[in-house]
């Protein structure tokens, strides 16, 4: 489906909100909600969360020492920048 000439993104959503009634009666099956995914997309996250919190727990890793790790990473990267190549130091 090509756009008509002249026609912009904003007019064309324009048409398309105000058809709405016509999409969903022309389309269902587009428009119909597919509880199976949604329920997989928001499962997936909580339960990587879930995963990480019972990692950190059994580890014994705190969050204060997880930005204190943060933190030396910081560090680490500042001093490779700018690289040495073995020269003697200025």
């Amino acid at each position: 489906m090509t756009r008509p000439r002249g026609a912009t993104i904003e007019s064309l959503k324009e048409v398309a909100r105000a058809d709405a009634a016509g999409f969903l009666r022309r389309y269902p099956a587009i428009f119909k909600i597919n509880w199976p995914r949604r329920l997989v997309s928001v499962a997936i996250p909580v339960v990587a969360v879930a995963l990480l919190v019972f990692g950190f727990t059994t580890l014994g890793i705190s969050v204060g020492r997880v930005f204190q790790g943060f933190g030396r990473l910081g560090q680490f990267a500042m001093l490779m920048i700018p690289p040495s190549f073995g020269g003697p130091p200025t």
